[in-house]
């Protein structure tokens, strides 16, 4: 398993954060290296826990196509999904008030273990769109 966490404090309101957090549209137009093709909230309406998004991006010349199930949502304080991707992750958002601001933490688990990861640190198959492929002999699985 692999787990990537940062922290960000924001110089604007807690309910504000949470608001931009909470619209899967405006935060994936956030990520550096992907640009939004198509993200939803399947059934419209507001995030909720249950709730599906669809997210469909473009990162460099390759397509991200998955859908993340909202497992709990906590307003103005977090945020939980979990992927169905071949690869499964998770991603927690939590808001917090701090110094007459914000601060913004989210987490990213991922279901991987470290004999797959590459020298970026990311899955090679998720760069690439493919599943991992299966343990060739000789190979070790990390625990």
């Amino acid at each position: 398993m692999l787990t990537v966490s940062r922290s960000i404090h924001i110089d604007a309101p807690v309910e504000r954060v949470f608001a931009l957090m909470a619209d899967p549209l405006a935060r994936s137009r956030l990520h550096p290296d992907a640009e939004p093709i198509r993200v939803e909230i399947e059934g419209g309406g507001p995030l909720r826990a249950g709730g599906v998004v669809h997210f469909r991006l473009q990162i460099g010349n390759r397509i991200a196509d998955y859908r993340t199930r909202v497992r709990e949502l906590d307003p103005a304080r977090r945020i939980v999904s979990l992927s169905d991707s071949a690869v499964p992750f998770e991603v927690r958002i939590e808001t917090e008030p701090e110094d007459r601001g914000t601060r913004l933490t989210q987490t990213e688990t991922s279901g991987l273990r470290a004999a797959h990861q590459g020298t970026t640190g990311r899955a090679p198959h998720a760069e690439a769109g493919k599943k991992p492929r299966p343990l060739a002999r000789g190979d070790q699985a990390a625990s």
